[in-house]
């Protein structure tokens, strides 16, 4: 696409294309109800964690912008306008890169609309904001400086991680979204991570179906507390894993299948009331993948990424800022073994 040279003062999103703004969300933007909006999960998704949860938390954690970019290259001055509609948690923090570095950007105090200063005029720079990891927010649009250039931004090639879990892969209690462990791993990789963590989510292969089938070059599956918790039968577990499992491999024979089993908690040696530790749920992933014998999926064991520490975690079984980049420190390594040995 040519460069464009704005005349007005007001891109709304719904123009972003026109633009060269590109929008990096695993589906096209829709509109909303004061803007619009790059979903991660789509309408059959939400309709099926309505159907679960009466009071809609767990939709809402899905409508949250988990891992979604705003990338563009100009000249002029921006700011970014649009609304907060909901919170999985109270934290309203952007993070912006600036020709591939991070820099300071400060949080957004307002309780709904936020109107966030990205960048000056003057000499061309290429802008990628990473919206809020646990919130659900509009963007109305961008504020330019009329007669300022919009340049073509070169599309994005990387691998593709598609990251599937709970609250742990979407990060709740990150202070920002750059420290999640999934946006960590990824920035050090160079991949493109696809961030499905879902806060409550427990084995349900209906939440991912779709998104595994779109392009991926790397799956990881981090579940099992949340079905430790909810006491789920232990051999319904397995059939509901295998059925995910399954539906990867149909779609993506080729591509490795990291299987994380559930990270240390505290009070993880506690009986359910099925009368079974979490360690249990663990052992069904492990004689699964096991059973399974298929070089394409292999086990990463949750303990091994996060020491038993409690400083490490925010509330006993959310990892804090610190024990999220203690976790990519320790996956790193497997994933780029993973990729290693089939793409690079």
């Amino acid at each position: 696409m040519d460069d464009i040279i704005v005349t007005e003062r007001f891109i709304e999103a719904k123009d972003f294309d026109d633009y060269n703004i590109i929008l990096d969300s695993p589906l096209p933007m829709v509109k909303g109800t004061i803007g619009w909006r790059g979903p991660r999960f789509g309408l059959e998704e939400i309709d099926f964690l309505d159907s679960i949860s009466s009071t809609g938390n767990l939709s809402l954690r899905a409508r949250c912008s988990t891992g979604v970019w705003i990338r563009f290259s100009t000249n002029s001055e921006v700011r970014l306008k649009g609304q907060f509609l909901g919170f999985a948690r109270p934290k309203r923090a952007f993070d912006l890169r600036v020709d591939g570095e991070y820099v300071e950007l400060q949080e957004s105090t307002t309780q709904e609309e936020f109107n966030i200063s990205l960048g000056t005029c003057g000499e061309f720079h290429t802008y990628e904001l990473l919206m809020p990891h646990v919130a659900e927010v509009e963007i109305q649009g961008i504020e330019v400086t009329p007669g300022a250039t919009f340049r073509s931004v070169e599309p994005i090639k990387r691998l593709i991680w598609i990251a599937c879990g709970d609250s742990i892969t979407q990060g709740m209690n990150a202070d920002r979204p750059k420290d999640i462990y999934v946006q960590i791993v990824a920035d050090r990789l160079g991949l493109l991570s696809r961030n499905y963590g879902v806060g409550g989510a427990r084995i349900w292969p209906e939440l991912w179906k779709n998104g595994i089938n779109g392009d991926a070059h790397l799956i990881s599956m981090l579940i099992g507390v949340n079905d430790h918790n909810c006491g789920d039968n232990i051999d319904e577990f397995k059939e509901k894993y295998s059925t995910f499992l399954s539906l990867a491999l149909n779609r993506h024979p080729q591509v490795p299948i990291i299987c994380i089993t559930p990270i240390w908690r505290k009070g993880e040696d506690a009986l359910n009331i099925k009368g079974l530790f979490l360690e249990d749920y663990r052992d069904v992933i492990r004689s699964l993948v096991n059973e399974m014998a298929n070089p394409m999926v292999q086990v990463v064991e949750g303990k091994e990424l996060l020491p038993e520490d409690p400083e490490l975690l925010s509330d006993g079984v959310h990892p804090n800022n610190q024990g999220f980049r203690v976790m990519a420190d320790n996956l790193e390594p497997y994933l780029q073994k993973a990729i290693k040995g089939i793409y690079l």
